[in-house]
């Protein structure tokens, strides 16, 4: 049932329907629903609901997303399924497009960047590929800082 209600609601993006229902309506009714399905046990449901979000996130703006989609966003890079996190460093990129690049710099680089020195390898690999899936303008990263953020850590744990 919820997830026949959030397609619902998400297919009436394109027309003024937050305009005309309201933010705080939205946040009450329709953010529960995405957190819910973004957590379903199905990688399946997690993808469609990331596939949607940089819709949503057009629509809400930016200081509604950083307040309720934000982390979501992010966690989504740290998934068990490969699929889920890939699509979490596409969904990066449409959000930068969505935002702009210096929201992008300031909401999503610091967090990716400190990803590099997770102990779990998958964060580190995703890493690279959210840099790469962005522009080079997003991350504008030199050489010596990608040194810095992933050999730090295996030279201070030899």
């Amino acid at each position: 049932m919820i997830q026949a209600n959030l397609w619902f609601y998400i297919n009436c993006v394109s027309t003024d329907f937050f305009a005309v229902i309201g933010i705080q309506l939205l946040a009450e009714n329709l953010l529960p629903a995405i957190v819910e399905l973004a957590e379903d046990k199905s990688w399946r449901v997690r993808q469609a609901i990331i596939e949607y979000i940089p819709l949503l996130a057009n629509q809400l703006g930016k200081p509604f997303f950083d307040e309720q989609l934000g982390n979501l966003c992010m966690s989504w890079l740290g998934d068990t399924v490969y699929s889920i996190r890939e699509s979490a460093t596409v969904n990066l990129k449409k959000l930068t497009d969505v935002f702009g690049v210096e929201w992008a710099r300031g909401a999503i680089v610091p967090k990716v960047m400190g990803m590099a020195q997770h102990p779990n390898y998958l964060f580190r690999m995703t890493t690279v590929q959210a840099i790469t899936a962005s522009s080079s303008k997003t991350f504008s990263i030199n050489p010596q800082m990608l040194n810095e953020a992933f050999f730090h850590r295996s030279l201070v744990h030899r």
